[in-house]
């Protein structure tokens, strides 16, 4: 049993690292964007950024859970 905690354990550290990763792309990517056009029609929102990190971070936590709320349950 303690052996499946841990093989859980890893495996969420694993996947919130790989979210992390993504997150960070679609982060740069957004900024890269802005910077280049910050005028643009195109540029996001303030409000439209704040939501898509907090729905990242969500998605992070998730990822997080997933694996030990499958060996818990």
């Amino acid at each position: 049993m303690v052996n499946e905690k841990h093989a859980a354990f890893a495996q969420a550290c694993w996947e919130m690292a790989l979210q992390m990763c993504r997150v960070n792309l679609e982060l740069i990517t957004i900024m890269v964007r802005a910077s280049v056009a910050p005028f643009s029609s195109n540029a996001p929102s303030v409000a439209a950024t704040v939501a898509q990190a907090q729905k990242a971070v969500m998605t992070v936590l998730d990822k997080g859970f997933a694996p030990v709320h499958r060996r818990a349950v």
